[in-house]
């Protein structure tokens, strides 16, 4: 991979190491609002992960669960449906943003599943206090 220095100049980079389920379709998205692209994708496990950026340009991430970090659990609020760990994206799969519940808020629409059991999840973005 090679990264770009300045104008016209590149330099060879590494760059990120993500530990990706061979056969995922992973999803790129800003799903913590920071306006960085972060990535959510099935890792070599099976489980469900997010990948934040750490700086703008850069390809360091900082991974993260998705369950717990992204979606919320039933523990943290009583009336949600637990999300299931270990489950990942359908392949194919047709997640986005979508305003669902007409807040004016980007809602998550995830299919999840394997094989013929392919379902679709709904994640509802919550304002902040601040």
């Amino acid at each position: 991979m090679l990264k770009q220095q300045s104008r016209g100049t590149f330099k060879e980079d590494e760059g990120a190491k993500l530990q990706l389920k061979y056969d995922t379709q992973p999803f790129f998205a800003d799903f913590n609002g920071d306006l960085k692209l972060d990535i959510l994708y099935t890792d070599l496990g099976g489980k469900l992960m997010v990948g934040f950026q750490k700086t703008m340009g850069d390809y360091e991430m900082i991974i993260k669960d998705f369950v717990g970090e992204v979606a919320l659990s039933k523990a943290q609020v009583p009336e949600c449906m637990e999300p299931s760990p270990n489950e990942q994206l359908s392949v194919p799969h047709s997640s986005s943003f979508i305003d669902l519940d007409g807040d004016c808020m980007p809602d998550m629409f995830l299919m999840r599943g394997t094989g013929n059991d392919i379902h679709f999840e709904i994640y509802i973005q919550k304002k902040h206090e601040n």
